[in-house]
């Protein structure tokens, strides 16, 4: 899976932004913060990046933030993440909205194969399920994707105190044995479903 675009309004400190992620390699990323010159880089957004994508995929914050306190304190309205992957020849465009004119307070996903134009709407009924859609599409948990983009972050995982059992889960997630267990289980089952 990999991250194209990344699309933010009226979240947490940032107003508008929309970065390109896609063969980026390691990045440096700095603020100046316009507001608040005597500020410097506090305040600019910086660590609002990171959070970003975790609000769109998760619905929180490395810093636990969610509900409407990720609306941008000057707009009060309208916030919406919005990250295209790709996973082999599909996209899918994630989008979570706050106190949104259109979408309100929802979860949306849609996807589309990388010939076709037209995007298809996934969303279900309720968030809960569109959330298990996200993880699914994602291939990882929350905790396995935190770990990954918030190394030396706030949300960095305390693998000293994890137990045995949640570092297992912990690598075998990161490493993706759970997508081949699953792989492995419809094989077996279009093998006996042949074989009958």
């Amino acid at each position: 899976m990999i991250v194209l675009e990344l699309s933010i309004r009226n979240f947490l400190t940032i107003g508008e932004a929309r970065l390109k992620l896609d063969n980026r390699g390691l990045v440096l990323v700095q603020g100046k913060n316009l507001d608040d010159p005597s500020a410097e880089s506090n305040g600019a957004g910086k660590s609002s990046l990171p959070d970003a994508l975790s609000w769109c995929f998760y619905g929180t914050t490395a810093r636990g933030v969610s509900g409407d306190d990720v609306i941008n304190r000057t707009a009060k309205k309208d916030c919406c993440v919005e990250a295209t992957v790709k996973d082999g020849d599909d996209l899918y465009r994630i989008a979570r909205h706050r106190k949104d004119r259109e979408h309100k307070n929802r979860l949306v996903v849609f996807h589309r194969r990388e010939h076709e134009e037209e995007w298809r709407d996934l969303t279900k009924g309720t968030d809960k399920l569109t959330q298990e859609l996200v993880e699914r599409v994602l291939g990882c948990s929350e905790e396995v994707f935190k770990a990954a983009i918030y190394a030396g972050q706030e949300a960095m995982p305390d693998l000293p105190a994890m137990t045995d059992k949640q570092l297992k889960l912990l690598v075998e997630e990161a490493a993706g044995i759970n997508r081949l267990q699953r792989a492995y289980d419809i094989a077996r089952q279009k093998a006996s479903a042949a074989k009958e």
